[in-house]
């Protein structure tokens, strides 16, 4: 048995590794983002949801009805966990006004409600 082991080599690491896409890690680029963008906007139209229905729900399940792995497929090196979380981050009701400041009168109306 030990001579049938030394028989047959291992594959190589780097073999292996060109075998699979690499994961990407970090920011998505801007022309990256607005594809991610566009693509979940092409997903929420053909499932007659916008793309906030397409983040808000939990239950897709696993297979191929799942948005988030189709759209994984059209971007090697990127999980469906990372563009779900990209396209909330980016597409949520305050994305639009992210790094704004308040204004004085949303500031008192704050001040008022928990006064």
């Amino acid at each position: 048995p030990a001579a049938a082991a030394a028989a047959t080599p291992a594959p190589a690491p780097a073999a292996l590794a060109a075998t699979a896409p690499a994961a990407r890690q970090g920011k998505f680029s801007r022309t990256e983002s607005a594809a991610v963008i566009a693509a979940a906007e092409e997903e929420a139209t053909a499932r007659g949801v916008t793309v906030a229905g397409l983040v808000d729900r939990a239950d897709w399940g696993r297979g191929a009805k799942n948005p988030w792995r189709a759209l994984a497929a059209q971007f090697p090196g990127r999980s469906a966990r990372s563009l779900l979380g990209h396209v909330k981050r980016r597409c949520h009701a305050g994305a639009a006004r992210r790094g704004d400041r308040w204004t004085a009168a949303e500031s008192a109306a704050l001040q008022r409600a928990h006064a």
